[in-house]
């Protein structure tokens, strides 16, 4: 991977990273009025998303690849609202606004991976004169 091309440009990368995204939507989605909190103990919840956090913001942030950092940056940002959510007692209003926001974030992301995607497999039209 060359300095200047994108983490999603690799097409392998792009479709894990899709499946993902619509894996995240599709759940947040058919969820938005849940209020359940994993079962795990909320130390390796918050351990986990911190981590994950990290890694896709530092990927959103260092690329120069637009659709990187849109979808990586929505990805942290879909993470970061989990972890308010394991963290914060919320009311069900705010539950559900915070839930609202978490799965259009997740639905960004996955369109926007669907757009790279569309880009990458378009066969390129060249000038062959």
């Amino acid at each position: 991977m060359t300095a200047h091309q994108g983490l999603l440009q690799n097409r392998a990368i792009l479709i894990v990273v899709l499946l993902t995204c619509l894996y995240g939507s599709a759940v947040s989605w058919f969820s938005i009025t849940s209020r359940v909190v994993s079962k795990e103990g909320p130390v390796f919840l918050i351990l986990g998303l911190v981590c994950a956090i990290f890694i896709t913001a530092s990927i959103a942030f260092r690329s120069q690849f637009r659709g990187d950092q849109v979808v990586f940056g929505a990805f942290a940002g879909a993470l970061v609202l989990a972890i308010v959510k394991a963290m914060v007692p919320l009311g069900l209003h705010a539950m559900l606004a915070l839930n609202a926001a978490k799965s259009l974030l997740w639905t960004i992301a996955a369109l926007v991976s669907l757009i790279v995607l569309v880009q990458v497999l378009k066969p390129s039209h060249g000038n062959s004169s």
